[in-house]
């Protein structure tokens, strides 16, 4: 039984056992940015998610493709929630104490430090 406004996840003993790269940092972990998806094209964008999964992605390809990153920003201004989304992520980072982890490759944290993550995303 859960209280109102409760929810109940499942947080794995050992998150992001499938991330390896020290190319993926935790902000990106934390919206399913994955190293497969930064090699795919940059797709239709349908939910404030995705929106702001193809910004988080286009901030990491900025160098080699900066048209991607005026196209993501553009469609987090044309999708409702899209900023909220991305504002609560980090006010999650904040609370759960892993902001200061944003920019560390996931491979690099803690038994510990990957279990906040988890929570966070």
């Amino acid at each position: 039984e859960t209280g109102k406004g409760c929810r109940i996840a499942y947080v794995e003993q050992e998150p992001f056992t499938d991330i390896n790269s020290e190319e993926i940092l935790v902000g990106d972990a934390l919206f399913g940015v994955t190293e497969n998806m930064q090699q795919q094209q940059t797709g239709r964008v349908k939910t404030a998610f995705e929106a702001v999964q193809e910004y988080k992605k286009a901030l990491l390809s900025i160098e080699t493709n900066p048209d991607a990153l005026t196209e993501a920003s553009t469609a987090m201004d044309n999708i409702a929630n899209a900023w909220t989304v991305l504002a609560k992520a980090d006010e999650t980072m904040q609370k759960l104490g892993v902001k200061q982890l944003e920019n560390q490759p996931v491979c690099k944290l803690s038994g510990g430090e990957k279990k906040r993550v988890a929570l966070a995303s």
